[in-house]
């Protein structure tokens, strides 16, 4: 289970390269935004009636950059606690952080829309929006278990022969090859 954690953090990370929310009029496709462009803004063209195009600067949003950096760090701290005996509690807190920016980020957006489009426009949030917001749930479920069933404890003995530290189903030492003995 312990791999399991990282891993959804990881894929949420991947889900920031995907488009996140397209905006639209009357069912008619303006522009479309990734998670990453949502976090660090972007610059888009802009049709003009007349002449060139124009460039307009789009700022980044910080909940996206939060919910980023949430799930960064969720996968963070699920790798380097896999490695050794750690408790869920920062992974969980990253997966609520990360699912609360998230659905903060949504709500910014559909507000800003309507406002700046004076109720004509429309945002449309894109499956990788969604499936990012499904797998910080399934972060949290996952952690909350954890935590709630104390999973993440390993019972550990020691070899008599070197003193290494191995996990209680080894039938041999992982650092000198002592053969355990049966216990009863």
């Amino acid at each position: 289970m312990r791999t399991i954690s990282p891993a959804l953090f990881g894929i949420t990370v991947i889900c920031f390269f995907l488009p996140f929310v397209t905006v639209s009029c009357q069912n008619q496709s303006l522009a479309s935004f990734s998670g990453i462009q949502l976090a660090f803004g972007t610059t888009m063209e802009q049709p003009s009636l007349f002449g060139q195009a124009q460039s307009r600067k789009i700022d980044g949003i910080p909940a996206a950059l939060l919910a980023l950096i949430a799930c960064g760090v969720g996968l963070f701290v699920g790798i380097v606690g896999a490695q050794g005996d750690s408790k869920p509690i920062p992974s969980l807190l990253a997966a609520v952080s990360g699912l609360v920016l998230l659905l903060f980020l949504k709500s910014g957006l559909d507000d800003e829309i309507l406002k700046q489009g004076n109720g004509l426009l429309h945002a449309d949030f894109s499956p990788g929006f969604w499936l990012a917001c499904l797998l910080q749930l399934s972060a949290v479920g996952l952690n909350g278990y954890i935590l709630m069933n104390g999973s993440t404890t390993v019972t550990v003995r020691f070899c008599p022969q070197c003193g290494g530290k191995n996990p209680e189903g080894n039938d041999f030492c992982s650092d000198c090859g002592k053969t355990f003995e049966l216990r009863s």
